[in-house]
């Protein structure tokens, strides 16, 4: 009989929407495990606990910004320590929302629970990306998505790569405000912003837990990232036959509210069918 982990790996990957997404042989529970890494780092646990505590009140509004340039004029530049190029065209086909998006959005369905609908625009506004693909080879460079959860909590997300670069999450509340400053960084800053007519920001402490590796290890210094967080909890989760974290409804929702906004089929909301379990904190 299979473990209660491994049920939900399949639930994931044997969603019926999942099997229909104009992607799904490049999406899997896999990336969404590295996508939904950052939620368990300190910026996003401190974040969340500071939500639970009513620091700001109800929530009513959160603008959640993923933007990185104009990355065509230089990622022929990028190269790791193994010798590898970065793949631009494998890149700029699966697009920045693909890619991107899954970041910002774990985070807010940890804190406020599954998207009920979404309201997005997409567009291609620059299609040379000197890889010498045709305009039809490649996805939207920019969307913008309208996002509606329970309590009448409505967030802005946006993707491109073409706005200079940009990863700051706003959670705008009756009684205050927090702004994380990068969502790539577990240690990223932190804000409070008291209501009018206060305006002074405050630098909230981050939570702290032992690091699993040494930064040094990270190929040219990257981005302050654990990628491992999330298949460490399904490792555990299946040696120990509970839920994981990172359940597989979970990223079946994510793939759906993501083609959503990549592909919006109209001006009209999209309905949102799929749902998953609330997430539990760490600690």
């Amino acid at each position: 009989m299979e473990n209660l982990a491994a049920e939900h790996l399949r639930a994931g990957l044997m969603s019926p929407r999942s099997t229909t997404c104009k992607q799904t042989e490049r999406k899997n529970i896999l990336p969404d495990l590295l996508w939904a890494s950052t939620k368990s780092g300190e910026a996003a646990q401190t974040t969340w606990k500071n939500l639970r505590d009513g620091r700001v009140g109800n929530v009513r509004l959160v603008y959640a910004d993923l933007d990185d340039g104009m990355i065509q004029n230089v990622c022929k530049y990028w190269w790791n320590k193994s010798g590898a190029q970065w793949p631009a065209a494998d890149e700029f086909r699966t697009g920045c929302t693909y890619e991107h998006a899954g970041y910002y959005l774990h985070w807010l369905l940890a804190f406020f629970g599954p998207v009920r609908k979404v309201a997005s625009f997409a567009s291609l506004l620059v299609p040379d990306k000197l890889t010498g693909q045709t305009p039809a080879e490649l996805a939207p460079d920019f969307t913008v998505a309208h996002l509606y959860f329970d309590h009448d909590i409505i967030a802005r997300l946006t993707c491109s790569v073409v706005g200079s670069h940009n990863h700051q999450l706003s959670i705008f509340g009756d009684d205050g405000s927090l702004f994380v400053d990068e969502a790539w960084d577990f240690w990223s800053d932190l804000w409070y912003l008291p209501p009018l007519p206060r305006r002074l920001k405050k630098k909230l402490k981050l939570g702290s837990r032992p690091p699993l590796f040494s930064w040094n290890d990270v190929a040219n210094k990257g981005q302050r990232m654990n990628y491992a967080v999330g298949v460490e909890d399904l490792a555990d989760a299946i040696a120990s036959d509970r839920r994981p974290r990172l359940c597989g409804e979970m990223g079946a929702h994510v793939v759906e509210v993501l083609e959503a906004i990549q592909y919006p089929p109209s001006p009209e909301p999209v309905i949102i069918r799929s749902r998953c379990p609330p997430m539990q904190p760490l600690g």
